[in-house]
């Protein structure tokens, strides 16, 4: 395990002070929301990032989006902000080829009023030649599973 960062983001009525570290390819947040609050709004924090629910499972407070394909970028950024598939001559591979995103994400308790958000991204990338390239795995490197964090974050507070 990393060592925890502390993000405090203010709204208009209420402050949240966020703890953050990330564990391998999983990205866990301590929230100061009930888990039943947190889990609520994540299938509208998919829908934002243009992600069908593929899962939804209220008694696991876990939620994952269907495969969804992108092409150079997600949510205002280019998907190599977000992840790695390599480099070639032509550029990042994230912006150059066809994405595929799955987002897996569940709440667990740690309170009465304390949530824990883990999220994974997985990600695989084909050359836009209509199929005839081999896939190549992609890497996150954290960036979307912190807007995953940021826009459930967002939703809370909104709905306060």
């Amino acid at each position: 395990a990393t060592t925890p960062e502390t993000t405090v983001v203010r709204g208009a009525r209420s402050t949240l002070a966020i703890d953050t570290r990330r564990e391998s390819e999983e990205r866990v947040d301590s929230l100061p929301v009930s888990p039943q609050q947190l889990f609520g709004v994540l299938p509208q924090v998919l829908a934002s990032l243009n992600m069908r629910t593929a899962t939804l499972d209220q008694g696991a407070l876990s939620i994952a989006s269907a495969p969804t394909q992108f092409r150079r970028v997600l949510d205002g950024e280019r998907l190599s902000h977000f992840i790695s598939c390599g480099v070639t001559a032509m550029g990042n591979n994230a912006d150059l080829y066809s994405v595929t995103l799955r987002v897996h994400t569940w709440v667990e308790r740690a309170g009465e009023a304390a949530s824990v958000l883990h999220t994974i991204v997985r990600a695989t990338a084909r050359p836009n030649d209509n199929g005839s390239g081999s896939s190549v795995n992609c890497a996150s490197n954290g960036k979307l599973e912190g807007r995953v964090r940021a826009l459930a974050v967002l939703k809370v507070m909104e709905a306060r």
